[in-house]
């Protein structure tokens, strides 16, 4: 995207690194180092050893499974106290960024072999602070998962918006189908 579209994803890719470093919660993936090799950035990310729940979705449906109601109250808990932290995340001001993640999904929303429960991919997300607002008619997040605000005016989006697509992420885990 990068190379294609140059300096607006350049800088996006900037935006996310730079908040990505002052996220530092039990329940966000850590963010270790940003860098550039020739023409390619990279993030460095915690390694978290388990699998994303899209899969434990998909291996539940597989095995015609349901989805224990404890384990998934306790993942959408954990994955709250995750964004909770990041929307309320302010400056040394004390402003808000005014963050959004922008791709609440079962692929971004990993459990660790021992239970731990990481959001992943703080890569479409948006903050007050970034340099670069997202480009009107853009869409950021998967379509299954987006609030109908998302679709219209990027200038809409709230946390709320996450807080939508974690609605959908639960009801999958209980009824065991995609609701779109």
């Amino acid at each position: 995207l990068i190379q294609k579209n140059g300096r607006l994803y350049q800088q996006m890719f900037v935006d996310e690194a730079r908040l990505a470093f002052q996220l530092e919660h039990d329940n966000i993936v850590r963010v270790y180092d940003v860098g550039q090799t020739s023409n390619t950035f990279f993030i460095v990310m915690e390694y978290i050893e388990g699998f994303d729940l899209k899969r434990i979705m998909e291996r539940m449906r597989e095995s015609k499974a349901d989805f224990p109601i404890g384990v998934a109250i306790y993942i959408i808990l954990q994955v709250c106290a995750g964004l909770g932290y990041a929307h309320a995340l302010t400056d040394d001001e004390g402003k808000p960024f005014g963050l959004i993640h922008n791709d609440i999904s079962p692929p971004n929303i990993l459990v660790g072999r021992y239970g731990e429960v990481k959001v992943s991919d703080f890569g479409l997300s948006d903050a007050r602070s970034n340099n670069v607002e997202t480009p009107e008619g853009m869409i950021k997040g998967k379509f299954a998962y987006i609030s109908p605000e998302s679709t219209q005016s990027a200038s809409k989006i709230s946390s709320r918006s996450d807080i939508f697509s974690i609605g959908i992420v639960f009801w999958e885990m209980l009824a065991g189908r995609k609701l779109f």
